[in-house]
């Protein structure tokens, strides 16, 4: 099912039916469950084991009309169980479109969350699980829950680090009939995400499901946990300490420069300069795909919502959709294809290995101004050079006008020997450029000597 709103887009597909058995197979996403290690002597039939997760596109969906947007949630929703369910006879999944809605953020000292959509996409996916006992509290349950959520991490992470995810997406009808066929498309998110593992139980009691969320002091992690150990001093004083909800103590304690972390202590997915490498890259573990550059700093390092507000930001001197280029890792950013002044004449923003020979290479630093014309750019850069013989260099081009040659004393054709001198004038006819430019000889005989005729 699918609703829309004039923001959000919720989409719901559910997979079989939910008195399923669930073993651990080949599937997909999101956070750690956090269980009892002791058991209940009654045994439960059914568990409901939820996790979620982000996705972000570089696609823009907030200019879609409703019609498409449904489109994108329905294509989104179908790929995500291309990963998730596979081999599972009960998988429901939720997507929630987040469209160009702003994130409201609160900021302390010099980290802050700058993102104006920080997720196109946020997801939730339910299983239904048999555990031996009730809850899933045996360790034997614990066990098996971790395996299934590391399988289902595994496999989404790595169809997002190696682009298969994207790939399936652009390919999806629903998709393609809102966006059309795309290229360079390019797809991340946040694989953990602590709040999200659910366990609900068909009777009996789970006590570390019904554990309250505490702030870590003593591990020092930056996070929010639920583990039932909170310190005494904070049992003792739960209206000050202890949470309902992870954000809620997120929202507390680690509001503003940190909560990104707080909500994801695997990354939270966003973007931060990388200095050294002068492009951005995402908030997450090395090695957890193509584009993570590690866990951000808690203090020192501002998190963006995606690449091209980073390089905004933080790499103001590079060009900004080159720098959003190398930070998505598409190695598909071809140039704006305006023009700017090359060596001698303008030359067109385009990498030097295509078929136009105009091409000068990308640009990459933003202190270059670039033109929407050859002609435009001639005139303001290359002033000097009579600006139709500018225009035609530039497009590495001759004209059909004369120029003359005053050492061999006639006047040329350009489109026959292009002038090497960009400083000479042109002339419509040879009549006119050997009178103005030859003028020590007499025209007749200048004439015949540039166009090949008899005095």
């Amino acid at each position: 099912t699918a609703s829309i709103g004039s923001s959000t887009t919720d989409a719901t597909v559910s997979i079989g039916t939910t008195d399923a058995t669930e073993s651990i197979g080949n599937t997909t996403d999101a956070t750690t469950a956090t269980l009892s290690k002791n058991p209940t002597t009654a045994p439960t039939q059914q568990t409901l084991v939820g996790f979620a997760g982000t996705v972000s596109t570089n696609e823009d969906c907030k200019f879609l009309n409703d019609v498409k947007r449904e489109g994108f949630a329905e294509g989104m929703t179908e790929t995500l169980t291309t990963f998730i369910c596979p081999g599972r006879t009960s998988c429901s999944i939720t997507v929630q479109m987040n469209c160009g809605l702003s994130t409201s953020t609160r900021f302390l000292s010099s980290r802050s969350l700058q993102s104006q959509a920080v997720w196109d996409v946020r997801y939730q996916a339910f299983f239904v699980l048999a555990c031996g006992t009730n809850g899933c509290a045996s360790v034997a349950d614990t066990d098996t829950v971790n395996a299934i959520i590391e399988n289902v991490e595994s496999s989404v992470r790595t169809a997002l680090s190696s682009g298969n995810f994207a790939l399936i997406l652009s390919n999806n009808p629903k998709f393609v009939s809102a966006f059309g066929v795309v290229t360079c498309f390019v797809a991340w998110g946040a694989i953990k995400v602590n709040d999200s593992p659910t366990i609900d139980t068909s009777g009996g009691t789970n006590t570390t499901a019904n554990n309250l969320f505490y702030p870590d002091w003593k591990g020092r992690t930056g996070i929010c946990i639920n583990d039932g150990n909170e310190p005494l001093y904070m049992k003792m004083f739960p209206k000050w300490w202890l949470y309902d909800s992870l954000e809620g103590c997120c929202d507390k304690y680690y509001y503003g420069w940190n909560k990104p972390k707080c909500m994801n202590d695997g990354g939270s997915g966003l973007w931060f300069v990388d200095s050294i490498l002068e492009k951005c890259v995402a908030d997450c573990e090395e090695g957890a795909g193509g584009l993570c550059g590690g866990l951000a700093a808690p203090i020192s390092d501002q998190l963006f919502g995606d690449p091209r507000s980073c390089c905004e930001a933080k790499l103001p001197w590079i060009f900004t959709d080159y720098c959003e280029s190398e930070s998505l890792g598409t190695n598909c950013y071809g140039g704006t294809g305006k023009y700017y002044r090359g060596d001698e004449v303008c030359v067109k923003d385009c990498d030097t290995t295509s078929s136009d020979a105009s091409c000068g290479g990308v640009v990459i630093g933003s202190w270059v101004r670039l033109y929407d014309s050859a002609s435009a750019c001639c005139a303001a850069e290359v002033e000097w050079v009579e600006n139709e013989l500018c225009v035609t260099r530039s497009n590495v081009a001759a004209i059909d006008k004369y120029w003359p040659d005053q050492i061999s004393g006639l006047c040329v054709k350009d489109s026959v020997t292009p002038t090497q001198d960009l400083s000479v004038q042109l002339f419509d006819t040879a009549e006119d450029c050997c009178a103005a430019s030859i003028w020590w000889i007499f025209e007749a005989t200048c004439v015949a000597a540039s166009t090949g005729g008899a005095p």
